[in-house]
């Protein structure tokens, strides 16, 4: 089906998901859709509220044009806030000279792995799935940073 939309906003949802990770991409929360229909109402502003949930093997869902939509905005952390997370996980001695060093093993700040990005002040910060990552790292090397 050919799309609808604004070419600027086209553009702006293929240039947004050039940056997303596979695992985003492949993430249910990410892959939900919905489709917004156009009600007529009495009262202005009345059909903006309402929405038709249409079952997405039906055939009129063939019709709708779909946008997905992802928060994009993610929890932040700082790389001190990391190291605290994970300290007061059990693993003490993994310290912010640790967690550069793993970072950088890992290349983790390349873009399109989806670990973090610059943050709102220039610093770069961590989301969720990079802590999870370095749970599991500390995890693996046994007593090493107990």
């Amino acid at each position: 089906m050919a799309s609808t939309l604004p070419k600027h906003v086209e553009a702006f949802i293929k240039t947004f998901e050039k940056t997303l990770s596979e695992e985003d991409l492949q993430d249910p929360a990410y892959r939900m859709t919905y489709g917004f229909i156009p009600v007529a109402a009495k009262k202005p502003g009345a059909a903006d509220t309402a929405v038709q949930i249409v079952d997405p093997n039906s055939p009129e869902a063939e019709e709708i044009e779909k946008i997905i939509f992802k928060s994009v905005n993610k929890k932040r952390y700082p790389p001190g806030k990391v190291v605290e997370r994970v300290q007061a996980a059990g693993y003490r001695k993994f310290g912010m000279h640790q967690h550069t060093q793993f970072w950088k093993q890992l290349d983790a700040r390349k873009e399109g792995k989806g670990y973090g990005c610059v943050g709102d002040y220039g610093g770069w910060v961590w989301f969720d799935n990079w802590v999870e990552v370095v749970l599991k790292h500390c995890e693996e090397q046994g007593d090493l940073y107990k």
